[in-house]
């Protein structure tokens, strides 16, 4: 598939649906009458500036039932949609009452995309067609089709060039340093993808064990650093606390090597959020309810689904004794 370039988009004209715009077709000389920027660097400066937004054109990718793989493509969505609008926009697109993703809880559907990285990041949007499903067994994945990183089902991989990959190195270790958060003593910190994007920024951080819990998010550097797996999706019907032993052992593991420990899901606020908060209380003994309203108020996206606090809460029970927190200390009704 053809890596698409950047397109000029403006306003979508009234009645259209609001989270597409529409190409501006001017001629070239229309637009030097105008005024417009003509150079690329002026047009790259020009979407910068404040008030035009960043869009992408999400392709939209899935396994039949033959397991075959078809692609189609929205167009224009805008950083700003949110999660609920972009599910929206593929069960409309498929002719399906409704998807769900794998991989953001439905306490995220009110996020912009690109607060969660999607179209930008260019790791993988599952979503399961109808109700969630545990087994994920038909999915779609929507994909920024103008990222290099992206491994496609039937495309080959690109050479990226080598005056390219040096900033995107920088950038990635900035955007890994902003997301890594310290939650224990310099040593555990817990993420989002953006985190464990960068070998840099996870030596800086002293890491040198990684707790991956979601499996879509590629483990980039195992010949540097020791990985786990944890394979669960972000959904109410998951159990979680099943995985609780083995990611407390693999936390352990990292000091007692010395090291410091990343755990990492898509976002850091589910899946990632709820095994720090299963340390904490093991190992440290920290009530939920204090363990959670410290790592909340250190990384302000942290919140596990409904269900896995439901789980948390018993894992509680079962280490402490006692239950400290309800639905109301983690924001659920």
């Amino acid at each position: 598939l053809k890596s698409l370039g950047a397109r000029r988009l403006v306003p979508a004209a009234s009645g259209d649906t609001p989270c597409v715009g529409a190409m501006d077709q001017s001629s070239e000389g229309e637009r030097t009458a105008k005024g417009e920027k003509d150079t690329e660097a002026e047009q790259w400066q020009e979407l910068q500036d404040v008030g035009n937004e960043s869009h992408f054109d999400i392709e939209v990718t899935w396994s039949s039932a033959d397991r075959k793989w078809q692609q189609r493509l929205l167009r224009g969505v805008p950083a700003s949609c949110t999660l609920a609008e972009l599910r929206q926009r593929c069960a409309s697109m498929l002719g399906v009452a409704q998807v769900s993703a794998q991989d953001y809880n439905e306490d995220m559907d009110a996020f912009q995309l690109e607060r969660l990285g999607i179209g930008s990041s260019g790791l993988p949007f599952a979503v399961s067609l109808g109700p969630e499903s545990a087994s994920g067994s038909e999915t779609l994945v929507a994909v920024d089709p103008t990222s290099d990183s992206i491994t496609r089902p039937s495309a080959g991989s690109r050479k990226r060039s080598s005056s390219a990959s040096a900033p995107k190195r920088a950038l990635a270790e900035r955007q890994a340093l902003e997301d890594a958060t310290d939650v224990y003593s310099g040593w555990l910190f817990l993420g989002g993808q953006a985190a464990a994007g960068s070998l840099a920024a996870l030596r800086k951080l002293g890491v040198t064990h990684v707790l991956n819990c979601c499996d879509r998010v590629p483990c980039r550097f195992p010949k540097a650093l020791t990985y786990k797996v944890v394979h669960v999706f972000d959904i109410k019907s998951a159990n979680i606390q099943k995985h609780l032993p083995e990611a407390i052992a693999f936390i352990d593991a990292a000091r007692e090597a010395g090291g410091g420990c990343l755990v990492h899901c898509m976002v850091g606020a589910s899946r990632s959020t709820s095994m720090v908060l299963a340390w904490l209380v093991d190992r440290c003994k920290v009530p939920l309810k204090d363990a959670f309203a410290d790592v909340r108020a250190r990384r302000g996206v942290a919140k596990p689904n409904r269900s896995f606090c439901e789980q948390l809460m018993e894992f509680e029970e079962s280490v402490l004794g006692t239950r400290s927190a309800t639905l109301a200390d983690f924001g659920h009704t």
